[in-house]
């Protein structure tokens, strides 16, 4: 089935709760989890516990993990980035439609600034 790359696989409560959604999904069935990380101790933990719910669970799927990332990608259906980014907090409103709208309009100023900045 579906080649599953997860990038930042260390985290390990999203990492954790994304799997599981997806263990649980009928439509990925059969898929290859495939655990990226840039250092093994949380990437093996994370691994092990994948390992164990598909066989406590019966899934029809199979995981493992590396610390190359052209290897997690080879040949990927779908990439799942995990990595934290460092991103300036934005106060936004609570309703999800108006955060979105309210993010765009600060890219799109950011842009203007960009643009009407004389270049060096």
């Amino acid at each position: 089935m579906a080649k599953i790359a997860m990038i930042g696989a260390g985290s390990m409560v999203f990492c954790k709760t994304l799997s599981m959604d997806i263990l649980a999904t009928e439509a990925l069935a059969g898929s290859e989890l495939c655990l990226m990380s840039r250092t093994r101790p949380k990437l093996d933990r994370m691994e092990a516990f994948i390992k164990r719910v598909i066989a406590e669970n019966k899934c029809d799927a199979t995981v493992w993990s590396t610390l190359e990332r052209r290897e997690a990608l080879a040949g990927a259906d779908y990439v799942i980035i995990m990595i934290p980014l460092e991103v300036e907090r934005v106060d936004v409103p609570l309703d999800p439609a108006l955060a979105i709208a309210h993010r765009f309009s600060m890219l799109a100023e950011q842009k203007v600034k960009q643009d009407e900045e004389p270049n060096s």
